[in-house]
């Protein structure tokens, strides 16, 4: 794969624009990001880097500079510290922000072990590699998941979570239907997240206080997911 190939491929694009443009473009991959998540957030940060972008350029016009382009005089070097360290901040910020949305609109690809060719475990597997992605953006960013509709099923949505169902939400019909329950397994889980004002802090605790057992537990060991209630 060719450097262009696995810029763009695997979103590191994203940061490459930010910082190849001192933070003027950091309002680039938000918009990017929010036009394939519909995510209102990254609009707003889009708005709010686009804005630091005509800043950086109002500010840039205005330095005195002298024939090299060099600030000029006391103005011109305060002027100048105040672009470099805004750009900084821009930068930084933009770069840590970008983490979670980049990790969803490209996720990372399942590369399959050389000569494998069964496409049932294969798709097993790449499943399986999503729940860990979508995992992962959950602790990272529970606002953006829940906007992602992770673990929700139930709901029209574009991302595919590899078959997460949050056990703190999710009705309980879903709940039964698409773990491969019984509707009294599903309900238990329902009456005990209600008794919690927060609902399950851990999967564990989801199988402990709901009473599953067997095949029961090691399926919302593998299939569950606890997003914020």
């Amino acid at each position: 794969m060719s450097l262009h190939s696995s810029l763009i491929a695997q979103g590191r694009w994203y940061y490459t624009v930010t910082v190849a443009t001192a933070g003027i473009g950091a309002w680039i991959p938000f918009v990017h990001a929010s036009s394939r998540l519909n995510e209102p957030g990254l609009r707003r940060n889009a708005v709010a880097y686009g804005a630091g972008a005509l800043v950086l350029l109002g500010l840039s016009a205005v330095t005195p500079t002298d024939a090299n382009g060099d600030p000029q005089g006391t103005f011109g070097g305060v002027l100048s510290t105040v672009m470099a360290m805004l750009a900084i901040v821009m930068i930084v910020m933009a770069c840590l922000q970008l983490r979670a949305p980049r990790q969803a609109v490209y996720p990372a690809p399942y590369h399959p072990h050389q000569g494998f060719v069964d496409p049932a475990v294969g798709n097993a597997l790449a499943a399986r590699n999503r729940r860990d992605e979508a995992r992962r953006l959950v602790a990272s960013d529970p606002s953006l998941a829940r906007e992602l509709m992770i673990g929700r099923p139930d709901y029209k949505r574009t991302y595919h979570d590899g078959g997460l169902i949050d056990l703190n939400n999710a009705p309980r019909g879903t709940l039964a239907s698409f773990l491969g329950i019984t509707d009294e397994a599903a309900g238990r889980i329902v009456a005990q997240r209600e008794l919690l004002s927060r609902g399950f802090s851990s999967i564990e605790e989801a199988i402990v206080f709901s009473d599953q057992t067997g095949a029961d537990a090691d399926i919302l060991r593998d299939r569950g997911v606890l997003l914020p209630r």
